[in-house]
């Protein structure tokens, strides 16, 4: 949803007027991302995706068929430890916003979604889905974006406030958000 994020925050804008007229300023806006990438951490154990192909008969042609969606499987915090020291160095790493970025997209949290692609049936959910799910939440429950009718009433507040998110992965530091998955393992 949100790979296309751009580098700023049109205008000089730093406060969001919510529903109830209040000014959120970006500081408050960037404490309450905080809290819900700590609560994404705190409910969810962190898994890796594996690749594996999961024989199934076709139900329009009868024959044998593959389905790639692959699987997870909950990390070791040793295995964690280890994918937190590689970020930024893989060859792939580029594609990403930053650290923090790259940790929520290749972190799953245990469980898939259908994704109704022929042969890829399921989509397992990553950290930065959750996360992203908790921001537009709280975003549509807070602000005037929408009427009832699913009309757009303020498409430049909700650019602002998605490209803030944007700018929240890009320019925070995964070193708290690491050290709490480590932590939060261990209790395990």
């Amino acid at each position: 949803m949100f790979s296309n994020c751009k580098d700023i925050i049109k205008g000089d804008v730093k406060m969001f007027k919510t529903k109830s007229n209040y000014n959120l300023s970006l500081q408050e806006f960037n404490t309450i991302l905080s809290k819900f990438l700590m609560e994404t951490i705190e409910e969810n154990s962190p898994h890796k995706w594996i690749y594996d192909e999961e024989p199934f008969i076709n139900q329009y042609n009868g024959k044998l068929s593959y389905d790639y969606s692959g699987k997870v499987e909950p990390l070791s915090v040793l295995e964690l430890k280890e994918f937190i020291d590689s970020l930024g160095n893989g060859e792939d790493s580029d594609i990403y916003e930053s650290c923090l970025d790259e940790l929520l997209e290749n972190l799953y949290v245990g469980y898939w979604e259908a994704s109704y692609i022929s042969n890829r049936g399921k989509n397992w959910v990553s950290y930065k889905d959750v996360f992203e799910r908790k921001f537009n939440d709280w975003k549509y429950e807070n602000f005037d974006l929408y009427n009832e009718d699913g009309e757009e009433l303020n498409e430049e507040l909700e650019e602002k406030l998605d490209n803030s998110f944007c700018e929240f992965l890009k320019k925070t530091s995964h070193l708290i958000y690491s050290a709490k998955m480590i932590k939060e393992l261990k209790k395990e």
